[in-house]
């Protein structure tokens, strides 16, 4: 391409001409790859209509445009100065970088917004000093940026660039950035990148913080995705957050609610086994109250409980004492933890199951509770200072 045919082509991008011509000369520019720079650059200094030329310098990726385009950057005119942002943007190299700090100190929002972009394009790079470059200058986001950057982000950018700053707007403000993002679910131009970065493990407690009547049914599935990724870092080992995860779901189960409760539900679903584990091992520690609360949610969630220790303790639950008792020694140690519970007729249950399996306690404070489940007063010594304790608390019911 001759550079009469170049200086032509430029024209036209920048002069008045149909779209179609100028559609062309951009193809022809682009076309003519690096030759096209130095022309480009001309008609930039000499003032020429700068957007167009700007736009198209930064799609040719050329190096020899960063200290032009830093030059546009700093120009009063936010849309110059945008232009030159998201033009550096597409140059991969550092020095393109180091360039979008100053628009990250201009006074116009917007240029801020676009530099904040073009940076988390570049941390998205497959190089990785210039992805390590660029996302360490994110971190330079300002608290009041978090927001508008937030909303950008979950139209504008793929995917890898956009989690990469969405974790630099966490690290800045992450009420904000949470809130923000749920805001955005309700749009549907913007509700699947939104979910998409809400599962970032980042994210979990602020999402635990904004969590009410009113967001649990957005935010609820996100936590158990987050849970779904965090029991496959673990190797499916219960994880800290992971317990905390499935606790939280829990306390939001109400059967009464029909419509959260299946939103629970179906949260708890995609944790999979992770939260079944954690759930039997609440109903383990469950007190007699809280049982048919837990076994409501378990059999909501399709649980069959196997002949097990898990297993013996949801017959417990339910209590079915003939299928304890088949269960044989296994049973022993559960069913003595019955024989202290508030309720009068588990104890009992609990005493002749016990008995069933011809157990005979060596410990004498497991017998006076045995005795006692089962009306053996005479059993209990007179003198015996558990016994009498025993006997207080039975006189006392």
């Amino acid at each position: 391409m001759t550079d009469v045919d170049l200086v032509a082509a430029v024209d036209a991008v920048v002069r008045p001409a149909t779209a179609e011509d100028r559609a062309h000369a951009h193809r022809r520019l682009l076309d003519a790859g690096g030759e096209a720079v130095p022309a480009l650059l001309r008609a930039l200094a000499e003032g020429l209509a700068a957007e167009p030329i700007i736009e198209t310098l930064g799609l040719l990726g050329d190096l020899r445009a960063v200290s032009p385009l830093r030059r546009m950057l700093r120009r009063s005119d936010a849309d110059v100065a945008c232009a030159a942002a998201k033009a550096l943007g597409h140059i991969p190299h550092g020095a393109a970088v180091w360039a979008l700090r100053d628009g990250l100190a201009s006074p116009h929002q917007r240029v801020r917004i676009e530099a904040l972009l073009s940076l988390a394009h570049h941390a998205a790079s497959e190089e990785t000093l210039l992805a390590t470059q660029a996302e360490v200058t994110l971190l330079a986001l300002a608290a009041d940026d978090v927001a508008p950057l937030v909303e950008a982000i979950l139209w504008r950018l793929a995917p890898r660039a956009r989690d990469i700053a969405f974790a630099a707007a966490l690290r800045t403000n992450p009420g904000i950035a949470v809130e923000t993002a749920l805001r955005h679910m309700r749009r549907q131009r913007t509700a699947q990148s939104a979910r998409e970065v809400l599962r970032q493990p980042e994210a979990l407690h602020p999402l635990i913080f904004l969590l009410n009547s009113e967001t649990a049914a957005d935010i609820l599935p996100m936590l158990a995705d987050i849970g779904l990724q965090l029991q496959a870092a673990g190797r499916g080992s219960p994880h800290d957050a992971l317990a905390d995860i499935v606790g939280i779901l829990t306390n939001w189960y109400d059967p009464e609610e029909p419509e959260l409760a299946a939103v629970v539900v179906e949260a708890l679903q995609t944790v999979g086994d992770g939260a079944l584990d954690l759930l039997q091992q609440r109903l383990i520690d469950a007190d007699a109250e809280e049982r048919p609360y837990i076994l409501s949610l378990l059999h909501a969630l399709g649980w069959d409980p196997a002949q097990d220790v898990e297993g013996l303790h949801h017959l417990l639950a339910i209590g079915a004492w003939e299928r304890i008792a088949a269960l044989g020694p296994a049973a022993i140690e559960p069913l003595i933890a019955e024989l202290q519970s508030p309720d009068l007729e588990r104890r009992e249950a609990a005493a002749e199951t016990l008995t069933r399996l011809g157990y005979d306690p060596d410990d004498r404070v497991v017998r006076y509770l045995l005795a006692a489940a089962l009306g053996r007063w005479e059993a209990l010594p007179r003198r015996d200072g558990a016994a009498r304790a025993v006997l207080l608390t039975a006189l006392a019911e």
